[in-house]
């Protein structure tokens, strides 16, 4: 049974069976933070990456439905807590009073504290102008031994700046201390998962008898405090290079961000063309409708006078799904590469050019 998240309302309504629900939409929309396509990874996952650490959301009940869906898939429900905001609250302008109190309750009443708490706040925060600073200052003194980590669940900061995701990959590392640095250690920041054993950065790190530290591979509380220690600091994925960026200011330490390469030479020999280069911002913008690092198979909806040619890697379609996003990296959905390269290129009227990569 699906069931509605929040106060108690009349159990008119209140359930939906499997069998009858709409797919993929079973709650009726409205106001919320996930987005129809928001995809299988969002920013509760992000968050549960941090060991021995709580997520608290404080936010209307509408707004709840992913993350409680996420959590729950996660099996970690256990880390995971919310404060309701109401009508009322927003009425009496006693947002901050609401924020700190209902922390305090969830915190009070967990028989073991935290090391850490990601707390997201949200939109009704921003528009009623609520002291953040009054909020966390008060928290800190009353658990001086949690460590609080400033978190957004807000739609409205999508369209400006940082993303809301590149905001969080930055948060989770700022608890990090700074720490002498061990000659043998190498820390891989931003990866949603563990790399797997073979993959070559690992292997390169190893097989000059270093230690290689990545966040998914932390299982207490101190293995994420050494991350800290790293002598380099390295990052694949785009969203995380904004954070990863940050601490190696901080922390005054060398940073490569090494994204999958190619070489262009490769390309540029089969497309024949004399050289390549990225796309500027405004170029993004006004032929895909696309921001920097969302680039995105289904900008080409834009691109109504075909003005950009779509280039694939062969290999891409030996893969059976294929993975992107809705233009916009905060998200990322899944569809069957037969659908994209059979039907979605003919619905956005491109064609599209196979190349060979064979990397380096």
């Amino acid at each position: 049974m699906l069931k509605r998240v929040g106060h108690p309302v009349d159990e008119k309504g209140a359930a939906v069976a499997i069998k009858d629900a709409t797919f993929p939409v079973p709650f009726a929309p409205g106001l919320e933070f996930n987005s129809p396509v928001h995809g299988n990874w969002n920013i509760a996952h992000t968050g549960m990456l941090m060991p021995e650490a709580r997520q608290i959301y404080v936010c209307a009940d509408n707004c709840m439905r992913g993350v409680v869906l996420t959590a729950a898939e996660m099996n970690a429900a256990d880390r995971f807590s919310f404060v309701i905001v109401k009508e009322e609250n927003l009425l009496n302008g006693n947002l901050e009073d609401i924020t700190i109190e209902g922390v305090t309750d969830v915190l009070n009443k967990l028989e073991e504290k935290p090391k850490a708490v990601l707390l997201f706040t949200v939109c009704l925060h921003h528009f009623l102008g609520c002291d953040l600073e009054r909020v966390y200052q008060e928290l800190e003194e009353r658990f001086p031994k949690i460590t609080f980590i400033r978190c957004y669940m807000d739609p409205i900061m999508q369209k400006h700046g940082p993303t809301p995701d590149q905001k969080l990959r930055k948060a989770i590392y700022e608890p990090l201390p700074k720490r002498k640095a061990d000659e043998k250690a190498v820390s891989f920041l931003g990866s949603d998962f563990v790399l797997e054993k073979n993959a070559d950065l690992k292997r390169i790190v190893r097989a000059h008898q270093e230690i290689f530290r990545e966040l998914p591979g932390c299982k207490s509380w101190e293995d994420y405090l050494a991350l800290s220690e790293g002598k380099l600091f390295i990052s694949s994925y785009p969203p995380s290079k904004y954070g990863a960026e940050a601490l190696s200011e901080r922390l005054k330490r060398p940073y490569l961000y090494l994204p999958g390469s190619f070489d262009y030479e490769e390309i540029t020999a089969q497309l024949g063309c004399a050289r390549l280069s990225f796309a500027g911002e405004e170029q993004l913008a006004s032929l895909l409708h696309l921001t920097p690092g969302s680039a995105t198979i289904f900008g080409l909806q834009y691109d109504t006078e075909n003005r950009v040619q779509l280039v694939v890697d062969r290999d891409l379609l030996d893969e059976a799904y294929f993975g992107c996003h809705p233009c916009i990296n905060t998200s990322t959905i899944r569809l069957k590469t037969s659908d994209v390269f059979d039907r979605l290129t003919h619905a956005l009227h491109h064609d599209y050019t196979l190349v060979t990569l064979k990397g380096e």
